[in-house]
């Protein structure tokens, strides 16, 4: 079996071949821009993982926020990569929630919203799939459990988010990668992802106040930074504009709150600026 995989894919293996010990749970965060491979490495990782132990009853758990993304997008990429390798495998299911028994270990696609469930994963492995469409509440559990390792990725659309509070923690791993990183993409796709970019992509070395626009994907309207900086370049960013992110909304508070604020960003002119706040 032979994976012609990206550089990050090596650099998971490295990663787990100098810090994983029987002692400690290895953390791998891949975070980085849109199509920068990412996931097919991650799904190579688990491929060499279960091929290394074979026939040992390892327990993976492929994550997302929710069992129908999971299994509608994460799930297929899984399938595509598995025929594109063509790597021995057989096909399981749980009703709706797909399995896949790899090398006599098992791969279970689930989704975090089966909140009376994931708590009780007890896992050898975790690949967590677009993590920062998740809340920690519904991974602490899952990765306290966890015997062996934890990967994460993400694009990173926001600049504050629980995971960004693991980094510099102990055997906890941060990685960068963008589309130039992944050998496999499509010239097509490199173009849309190219036509973000508000600057001359050959001045992308200089401060941004010194970079040249680039007016080609200005006046063809495409130009966009948030998106550029996000999904081309694969740094932290926050949509222009927006006061509150990563923010859950809800019809009604609970009625055990004991205070519930109101602030008016719009100095009362302005009803759709009120924000409510409860503790």
């Amino acid at each position: 079996m032979r994976l012609d995989a990206n550089e990050l894919y090596y650099q998971m293996l490295e990663l787990y071949a100098d810090h994983k010990t029987e002692d400690n749970l290895l953390v791998i965060c891949n975070e980085g821009g849109s199509r920068s491979g990412k996931t097919f490495d991650a799904f190579a990782f688990i491929v060499t993982y279960c091929d290394h132990n074979r026939n040992e009853n390892k327990q993976i758990y492929v994550l997302r926020d929710t069992l129908t993304n999971c299994r509608d997008f994460t799930y297929k990429d899984w399938q595509n990569f598995l025929t594109l390798y063509q790597i021995p495998h057989e096909t399981k299911s749980s009703g709706q929630k797909p399995d896949t028994m790899l090398f006599g270990n098992m791969v279970s696609f689930r989704g975090l919203d089966d909140e009376a469930n994931t708590e009780g994963y007890p896992s050898d492995g975790i690949f967590l799939n677009e993590a920062l469409e998740t809340k920690e509440s519904k991974v602490a559990g899952l990765k306290m459990r966890c015997r062996s390792w934890f990967i994460a990725d993400w694009n990173p659309k926001f600049t504050q988010h629980w995971i960004f509070n693991w980094e510099g923690r102990p055997n906890h791993h941060f990685t960068h990668s963008t589309y130039k990183n992944n050998k496999h993409l499509e010239k097509s796709v490199i173009a849309t992802i190219e036509s973000y970019s508000p600057w001359m992509l050959e001045d992308l070395h200089l401060p941004e106040q010194e970079r040249r626009p680039h007016l080609a994907n200005i006046n063809a309207g495409t130009a966009d930074r948030w998106r550029w900086l996000v999904y081309g370049m694969g740094i932290r960013s926050a949509p222009e504009g927006r006061i509150f992110h990563n923010v859950d909304f809800i019809d009604a508070f609970p009625p055990d709150v004991d205070k519930i604020i109101g602030i008016d960003y719009g100095f009362t002119s302005d009803p759709t600026a009120i924000v409510y706040a409860a503790m």
